[in-house]
């Protein structure tokens, strides 16, 4: 043990330079293996951002008397494989004449299936009112109304006082005037214009409403018969319709027109207005 002590001792310098000889070599051995390596791999690595550099040979088509289709690369680098001209000519052109037709045909069908309907749309026809009619009527109150029939007053207008009415045994206003006549009498328009409306009243039975224009409206009622329907343009002396048997309002009065005129929906004294 002591001799293998003094030996170390004695050598340990020549021992510590081989030592450091050799991890140097190792040191370089290594470092010089790693730079090969590293030089490889840039010299295989490819740039993606550049395109491929492939020669004129690699893309040259084989010989062939054929021409190109569809699985090899041509000189261009269109990929495509070499048959015989003569079979293309004929089986492959009728292939892809029918496999066109059929695509044509299929899409057309497609079309035809998912194309939606056609639809006709029609526009509503306008159709005037007769507050739309009246308009072409310009009755301004001056001019004279005709009578509607050929009768006493039997009981007359009356907005300020009121006036007895036999069968209610009562007095009240009376906003409009009635004018005798018997059942069946001819009742006529007592000026131009249009029929607003037909309405049915408890107290006046069947009424008629003539818009003359400028808001005046003249109304007929106790009627039966009426020969004038809604909208109808109606002229001065134009039959409106019959004398009606009377409501239960005024069965002590007896058969009669009542005779009403309107300015602006508010009611007026309708003497004023006829002859």
């Amino acid at each position: 043990m002591n001799k293998f002590k003094e030996f170390f001792r004695s050598k340990a310098f020549y021992i510590a330079f081989g030592t450091g000889i050799l991890a140097f070599s190792g040191l370089l051995l290594v470092y010089n293996y790693s730079d090969n390596r590293q030089g490889l791999k840039k010299e295989q690595a490819i740039d993606l951002n550049q395109p491929a550099q492939i020669t004129e040979e690699e893309f040259a088509p084989a010989e062939s008397d054929g021409v190109l289709t569809g699985d090899d690369i041509d000189a261009n680098g269109v990929y495509g494989t070499y048959v015989d001209e003569e079979i293309l000519a004929t089986d492959t052109t009728e292939e892809i004449e029918e496999s066109d037709s059929e695509a044509v045909a299929t899409v057309t069908d497609a079309k035809e299936e998912t194309e939606p309907e056609e639809t006709v749309s029609v526009a509503s026809s306008y159709t005037e009112t007769p507050e739309d009619v009246a308009t072409n009527y310009s009755y301004d109150g001056e001019q004279s109304l005709a009578w509607p029939l050929n009768g006493d007053v039997i009981l007359p207008y009356s907005m300020d006082t009121t006036v007895y009415f036999a069968t209610l045994k009562s007095y009240k206003c009376n906003p409009g005037m009635l004018i005798a006549g018997s059942e069946g009498t001819k009742v006529v328009s007592a000026y131009d214009g249009v029929v607003e409306s037909i309405v049915e009243d408890k107290e006046h039975g069947t009424i008629v409403n003539v818009n003359m224009g400028n808001g005046y409206v003249t109304s007929y009622g106790q009627l039966m018969n009426v020969s004038v329907a809604e909208g109808d343009e109606v002229v001065l002396g134009q039959p409106l319709g019959e004398i009606a048997p009377v409501t239960a309002y005024y069965t002590e009065e007896g058969t009669h027109l009542y005779f009403q005129m309107t300015k602006d929906g508010e009611v007026v004294n309708p003497i004023i207005y006829i002859q």
